[in-house]
């Protein structure tokens, strides 16, 4: 069976875990793997993402190099997508799961025509359109 957006998403998050420096405190480590446990497959594992993106933000640039190239390679997907403030309307769509007027609507579209985002996220951007058209050709009837 296919992994959902937010299991793939929680995947990600444990592979950036791993990948924590060998001096971070064990305790704190394992308190962060068991939220992205928990959060598995869940909406709320984007803002856990995002905020997993920014702590790593303190690492030196060429273990952040290193970090993204294994992040995209295992998932497609960098901490980019969580860091670029212009995907935070995006990332709350994702989180609450679904497209709730035109306004988003237009969020979602523009991201997926002005940015390229990674495949993870393009699918599920999609299916929230398509889920969203479906919901207003049904309304109109």
């Amino acid at each position: 069976m296919r992994k959902s957006l937010y299991e793939e998403i929680a995947d990600w998050c444990l592979t950036l875990l791993d990948m924590a420096s060998k001096d971070e405190d064990s305790k704190i480590l394992a308190m962060l793997r068991d939220n992205v446990v928990k959060n598995s497959g869940k909406k709320s594992i984007v803002e856990i993402a995002t905020e997993l993106s920014i702590a790593f933000e303190g690492e030196p640039k060429n273990r952040l190099k290193l970090i993204d190239e294994t992040l995209l390679k295992k998932h497609g997907m960098t901490r980019e997508y969580f860091l670029l403030k212009q995907n935070k309307k995006v990332r709350k769509i994702l989180q609450q799961g679904a497209i709730r007027n035109d306004k988003e609507y237009e969020i979602v579209r523009s991201s997926l025509l002005d940015m390229e985002p990674p495949p993870l996220l393009k699918e599920a951007l999609f299916e929230l359109i398509a889920q969203y058209e479906n919901a207003q050709g049904a309304a109109k009837i």
